[in-house]
């Protein structure tokens, strides 16, 4: 697809999903819902945006959650020069706040003139490790009011924004 936006007024598991010229928006707890809405990226999936961005957002910022599933892999990338496509963004709310935040255990940062921001709170990251790819783009995370363990991340996950390369 082009471009990909899927909302859910309560939870939303997510497989294999690809933008090939768009962003991927995924949104949960856009309307009433009588239980927590989560977010679930599924083991060994893929969540991709070429020439776009990824965007995780959970509207329901008392009992959310948002898990990234072992061995996952989400890419957003550009081959243009727009500061604006190739980013990451798995926040709480209706939008992001830009605190750097601490890294945490079981995470490696690969950074060229990239940012990775964590949010207030923080993330939980469960080992093994998992590897932040941040080529002059941007990785952020945000749990808005809630703890750490709002924005899970599996063993093994993978996650990349790539902005301004060359073709």
């Amino acid at each position: 697809a082009s471009e990909v936006a899927l909302q859910s007024n309560g939870s939303v598991l997510v497989n294999d999903t690809a933008a090939l010229a768009g962003n991927l928006s995924i949104l949960a707890g856009a309307g009433a819902h009588s239980a927590p809405a989560r977010i679930e990226l599924s083991q060994n999936s893929n969540l991709v945006a070429h020439e776009g961005n990824v965007t995780l957002q959970n509207l329901d910022t008392q009992n959310g959650s948002i898990k990234i599933g072992s061995k996952a892999n989400i890419v957003a990338d550009t081959t243009t020069t727009s500061a604006a496509l190739g980013l990451v963004k798995i926040f709480f709310g209706n939008a992001p706040s830009f605190a750097p935040g601490g890294q945490p255990q079981n995470v490696i940062e690969n950074k060229t003139a990239g940012l990775i921001l964590y949010g207030n709170n923080g993330i939980s990251a469960i080992p093994p490790t998992k590897t932040l790819i941040s080529d002059h783009g941007l990785i952020l995370f945000d749990t808005g009011a809630l703890p750490s363990s709002a924005i899970a991340l599996d063993g093994s996950v993978m996650i990349t924004s790539q902005t301004n390369k060359t073709p």
